[in-house]
């Protein structure tokens, strides 16, 4: 036998034991969950979400699908969030875990419930009218002008609002870059009406604050028209102004914002 058969031949038999052990050796075997911090109102049973996910066990580690085990675990855990799933060779996955936050709610006004949300716009829960008002720190309401919103979803869904999910995914996110968490959010907010056709964010502060913000042009320059909202409104707390609303616009090519009195 030539050199070059000799050498196509131990070729061929280092593929075929390679791929016999990347399909045997390095197979999915355990999976452990970790929860990235402690939960605050929930409880997760690893074995449940271990359940939930429906792991193929037996099945090569690099012919998994992680993004179905994710979908799954978030959609029957509507509060745990999948930060990710790390392959541990030679065999194992550890699912990391945290705890969804309810940021925002929709009222349903048709059957009179409520939706809560988290800041991925994630369905959490769907609560009546009392079990709502009954919650510690009641979420910022949202309201999508100019539209209908179909209420065809449940718990671990995730909502598509057309332009609304960037729109309050920059606002909480303009929010977290002035150190405001979750709970600072809903303490400040009140609520926010997003008009899609008009391109405009009405933002209502609670009643210890009496400050409105209002953003002209929402698809364009959005970040820096919330930083200059907040920069005001920030001001105007300090200085224990009340009864205003911060205006930002765009005019002339460039972003300016004015102090008006509440109507």
């Amino acid at each position: 036998m030539t050199k070059k058969k000799l050498i196509a031949l131990f070729s061929i038999v280092f593929v075929i034991l390679f791929i016999v052990i990347m399909m045997t050796v390095f197979t999915l075997q355990s999976v452990n969950v970790f929860f990235v911090a402690p939960t605050l109102e929930h409880s997760f049973e690893e074995k449940k979400i271990i359940n939930d996910g429906d792991f193929a066990f037996g099945k090569s580690l690099f012919l998994q699908n992680k993004d179905d085990y994710i979908a799954r675990i978030e959609k029957n855990n509507p509060y745990a969030k999948v930060v990710q799933i790390e392959t541990k060779f030679p065999n194992r996955f550890v699912v990391y875990i945290e705890e969804r936050q309810v940021l925002y709610s929709l009222h349903n006004e048709i059957e009179n419930t409520y939706v809560l949300l988290d800041e991925d716009f994630k369905v959490l829960d769907i609560v009546d009218e009392e079990a709502y008002w009954e919650l510690e720190l009641t979420p910022i309401a949202i309201e999508c002008a100019n539209y209908t919103i179909v209420y065809q979803f449940g718990e671990g869904d995730f909502l598509q609002l057309s332009t609304a999910n960037d729109v309050f995914h920059q606002i909480s996110q303009s929010l977290q870059s002035y150190d405001y968490n979750i709970l600072a959010m809903k303490s400040m907010i009140q609520s926010i009406q997003y008009n899609m056709l008009n391109e405009q964010i009405r933002i209502e502060t609670k009643r210890d604050y009496g400050i409105e913000m209002l953003i002209d042009g929402t698809s364009n320059l959005l970040d820096e028209k919330l930083g200059i909202a907040f920069d005001g409104f920030e001001t105007l707390k300090q200085n224990h102004q009340t009864n205003v609303v911060v205006c930002v616009f765009e005019k002339d090519g460039q972003i300016s914002y004015e102090i008006r009195s509440k109507a």
